[in-house]
C-alpha cells in the first residue's frame, strides 16, 4: 500500500513544481510514483466549478483517485491542488484514513512579493483571491519563497522515506 503526499496551498505557491520534482526524485530512487496535478485533472474531467462547493467536490474526487492509486500499484501518490477549506482537507484525509493509507499533508506557502512575481508571468490564470484557511498544524510546511525547489525536495525526501 502506498502513501498520499497531499500538496496544497494558495495559487502559485509551487505545489505542482515541487510535487513534480519530488516525483522525479522518488522515481530515480526506484519508487513507483503518480502525480495528480489539479489543473490537468480538471482539463480531463471538464469540471471547472471554482465555487466553494465545486472546490470541495474536486478535492474529494482527487482524494478518491489518490486513494485508489495508493491502494494499487503506486508507492507514492502526489496530488497538488489549491484546496482552501480546512473542513474539505479533513474529508480528504478521512478518505485515506478509512482505507489505512498514510496521508501526509504538505502545506505550500510563499511570501506576497514572490507570489506576485510568479503570478505576473502566468497570465493564462486569473488569480482571484480565494479565501484560504491556513492550516493550524500541517504535517509538513514548505515556504517556497525561502527554499529552492531542490531544497524542498531534499526536505521532503528526508521526511517521507
Amino acid at each position: 500500500m502506498g502513501k498520499i503526499l497531499w500538496f496544497y496551498g494558495e495559487p502559485a505557491t509551487g505545489k505542482s513544481t515541487v510535487s513534480s520534482a519530488l516525483g522525479w526524485a522518488l522515481n530515480e530512487r526506484g519508487h513507483s510514483v503518480a502525480i495528480l496535478e489539479s489543473e490537468r485533472v480538471r482539463k480531463e474531467t471538464g469540471i471547472w466549478d471554482f465555487s466553494p462547493q465545486g472546490r470541495d467536490h474536486h478535492a474529494r474526487y482527487m482524494a478518491f483517485i489518490a486513494m485508489e492509486m495508493a491502494r494499487g500499484e503506486y508507492e507514492f501518490v502526489l496530488p497538488a491542488l489549491v484546496h482552501p477549506s480546512a473542513e474539505s482537507r479533513q474529508k480528504a484525509r478521512w478518505i485515506a484514513d478509512r482505507w489505512g493509507i498514510p496521508f501526509i499533508d504538505i502545506y505550500m506557502t510563499c511570501n506576497e512579493a514572490a507570489l506576485a512575481a510568479r503570478r505576473s508571468v502566468r497570465e493564462e490564470f486569473e488569480y482571484e483571491k480565494v479565501p484560504f484557511e491556513v492550516p493550524k498544524s500541517p504535517n509538513i510546511k514548505l515556504d517556497t519563497g525561502a527554499l529552492s525547489v531542490g531544497r524542498c525536495v531534499e526536505v521532503l525526501l528526508e521526511k517521507v522515506l
